[in-house]
């Protein structure tokens, strides 16, 4: 299993939080009338970025158990 480092962690999480953040503003302002595409890509980009960071999490925490 390949080592993550707690920077991955912090920027995987961050990015998961800037992205879903951006979808959510999307719906609350309503500006996804202009490009359902756009808007989709952007909920499955969201989506993406948190199993990223719950992936890269698991490692981090598996990794510091076995040492």
């Amino acid at each position: 299993m390949k080592k993550t480092s707690l920077v991955a962690v912090i920027l995987a999480g961050l990015a998961a939080v800037i992205w879903t953040i951006r979808a959510v503003l999307e719906i609350v302002l309503k500006t996804y009338n202009e490009s359902v595409f756009g808007f989709v890509l952007n909920v499955l980009c969201s989506v993406a970025w948190i199993v990223v960071f719950i992936v890269n999490l698991k490692r981090y925490r598996s990794n510091r158990e076995n040492k």
